[in-house]
């Protein structure tokens, strides 16, 4: 965001958003009820086994079966969301963790693998983002369409999710209204106390000292990419927004 409001495609992503992930220890111990929200370690790489495929049909309701949130998302979920299960979760915040989960590199990863000309994105956000966003030639620059960019990691997510299929990849996010969503807005305020898993988190200061941010909240990690710090998707320690104060949006996904 840009100032005076003025939205732009190629504004976010700050750097004063360390690139430093969680410590595996942070990201392993963070699964389970958040619909494996953790980085997990190091070495589950880039499988969808590691991204949340715990949800399995066995433990999913039959009321869950047929409700229209389940068929949404096995209708607009990218297929390797459908593929690591993750449409089985009964919350669209879980299915949202679970998805930035899978896209993203995992907690303990190096940051050379993560940086963006000198490593790659996850082959499932590659995946991903090639069917949620088939026409990228239009966006500003090669590092966005290859999406090294907090907005569109984020977007990717949403999207990929089954969530919201229509969510916005630029800057509109800020100003982003859908049913699907509860908006959440706060100044002077810490983006860290303000959200939960599986919101997405965007923020900036109000004096237009640095570019804003956006993220996935997990349970006791984030999950980010970044324009200026030029790195695709990766699990970061939840210290990045617990320092943050200025004005914050969250959007809440509902259910």
């Amino acid at each position: 965001l840009m100032p005076g409001g003025k939205l732009d495609l190629g504004s976010p992503c700050s750097k004063a958003s360390s690139t430093s992930t969680a410590s595996s220890s942070s990201g392993g111990s963070s699964g389970g009820s958040s619909g494996g929200s953790s980085g997990g370690s190091s070495s589950s790489g880039g499988s969808s086994s590691s991204g949340g495929s715990s949800g399995s049909s066995s433990s999913t309701s039959s009321s869950y079966k047929n409700s229209k949130a389940y068929k949404d998302c096995k209708k607009n979920a990218a297929k390797v969301v459908k593929k690591a299960g993750i449409c089985e979760k009964e919350t669209a915040a879980e299915r949202i963790v679970a998805t930035a989960k899978l896209l993203a590199w995992p907690a303990g990863t190096s940051a050379k693998k993560y940086r963006y000309n000198e490593g790659s994105a996850k082959e499932e956000f590659k995946s991903a983002i090639n069917e949620v966003f088939k026409n990228r030639s239009h966006w500003n620059n090669q590092q966005l369409r290859d999406g090294a960019s907090c907005l569109i990691f984020t977007s990717t997510v949403v999207r990929a999710s089954g969530v919201d299929k229509k969510y916005v990849s630029d800057t509109q996010q800020y100003k982003y209204k859908s049913n699907k969503f509860k908006r959440i807005t706060c100044e002077k305020c810490n983006p860290y106390k303000k959200s939960k898993a599986g919101d997405v988190v965007l923020y900036w200061d109000k004096q237009w000292g640095g570019t804003g941010h956006a993220l996935i909240r997990g349970k006791n990690v984030i999950y980010e990419a970044q324009l200026h710090g030029k790195t695709y998707g990766h699990t970061s320690s939840t210290s990045i927004i617990k320092k943050q104060k200025g004005i914050v949006v969250i959007l809440r996904p509902k259910d």
